[in-house]
């Protein structure tokens, strides 16, 4: 029978997590921490703590520290015999290992999670992540079927929250790819499945790429508020590294406008955000939009 302190951090950890769908965030690493503190002595509940103080870390952009996290949690869910947990830090690793830029590292990561997942959730996102790193390398075709394999593994698992994300990913790919009227689709989709499981950070995420697909199209009156939308609640949820994306966006439409000047501050402060948490690969790519054409 669970003691009052296993109770008390079985609270802590659902109390984080309504704050962390909330977007409070501080809020949020601090029942998450109470939970540990609470639970020291119980593997699991360490563990899934950690677990969790990654994914917030994560989101605040401070990769480092998100993967140290991962790593602990993984080490002790090893040690601990906890299958599950080992593979939900291995998740949580590789997540913030792809968003500092470190592609193979990442990828050596989810490799290992197909090998360790428990169920087809897991797999699911090992799939939808190896996904996001062949299409961030131009690998178009490996992109899309990793990013179908997990969308039917998430329909297999019945987790509709991955089924969205996989839908948004299939929308990007589509963009990408410069097909826009496919990408429309799936990314409405994408939206409406986000706003009806309640992920305010994925319906944001849908937003800013139904903005860039806008743009694609020349329909810079709808992009704008679309991605001006999305920047407003990654703003309030600290998510630098998205912000990042918004505002290229933002900077995107101006210069489409004509308005050069505007455009040149929006990338100015992208850049600025993208130093500041070692976002190396979105660095990389605004460095080349601001260098001097020939």
């Amino acid at each position: 029978m669970p003691s009052r302190d296993e109770d008390a951090a079985e609270n802590a950890l659902e109390a984080g997590l309504r704050a962390e769908h909330a977007d409070d965030l501080q809020r949020a690493l601090h029942h998450y921490a109470d939970a540990a503190i609470r639970g020291a002595g119980v593997a699991a509940i360490v563990a899934r703590s950690l677990v969790r103080q990654a994914g917030v870390y994560r989101r605040l952009s401070e990769w480092d520290v998100a993967a140290d996290y991962a790593r602990r949690a993984h080490e002790l869910a090893q040690g601990a015999g906890l299958p599950e947990l080992h593979a939900e830090a291995l998740v949580a690793q590789g997540n913030a290992l792809m968003c500092s830029g470190r592609l193979e590292e990442a990828s050596g990561v989810y490799q290992r999670l197909v090998r360790a997942a428990t169920n087809d959730r897991q797999r699911g996102i090992a799939m939808q992540n190896i996904g996001s790193i062949h299409a961030r390398k131009g690998d178009w075709e490996w992109a899309a079927e990793a990013f179908h394999s997990s969308r039917w593994l998430f329909r297999s698992a019945g987790y509709a929250r991955g089924e969205a994300i996989a839908l948004n990913n299939l929308g990007r790919l589509a963009h990408d790819q410069g097909d826009h009227a496919e990408a429309e689709g799936l990314l409405q989709q994408a939206l409406a499945a986000a706003r009806e499981v309640g992920d305010a950070e994925l319906a944001a995420l849908a937003l800013i790429n139904l903005a860039q697909v806008r743009v694609g199209l020349g329909k810079l009156a709808e992009a704008l508020p679309m991605a001006a939308e999305a920047f407003g609640h990654f703003s309030v949820s600290e998510n630098r590294w998205r912000q990042i994306e918004c505002l290229c966006v933002l900077a995107e439409i101006a210069e489409r406008e004509g308005q050069g000047e505007q455009a040149r501050v929006h990338f100015g402060r992208a850049r600025d955000i993208a130093q500041a948490i070692g976002a190396r690969v979105e660095l990389a790519q605004i460095e080349a939009r601001l260098a001097p054409r020939q």
